[in-house]
């Protein structure tokens, strides 16, 4: 998939805009980037903003798998679990 960053599942105008602006402009940048390092580059981009918040991480998981981010098996949940603490690691270590 190559279209918009938009027509993802999951994924919003704000959120593609934001995808955007950390150089994720399509579904197909979204998929070879993977959906940590997307997270992480979202996070950084604005640390005081909500995109840490864990349900950020299941829409970007949720929009590579192309599954409702509400359908996520409990393995997957537990990935975008470990990746927050990574990313709140990461940032603290930034700062």
């Amino acid at each position: 998939m190559s279209n918009a960053i938009e027509s993802a599942r999951n994924i919003g105008p704000v959120t593609g805009a934001a995808l955007r602006r950390v150089g994720v402009a399509t579904v197909a940048a979204l998929e070879q980037m993977g959906w940590e390092e997307a997270w992480l580059r979202l996070c950084q981009s604005n640390p005081g903003s909500g995109y840490l918040h864990l349900l950020c991480g299941y829409a970007l998981l949720g929009a590579i798998e192309n599954i409702d981010w509400l359908r996520l098996p409990e393995e997957r949940k537990q990935a975008a679990k470990r990746v927050k603490r990574e990313i709140q690691r990461d940032l603290r270590n930034r700062a």
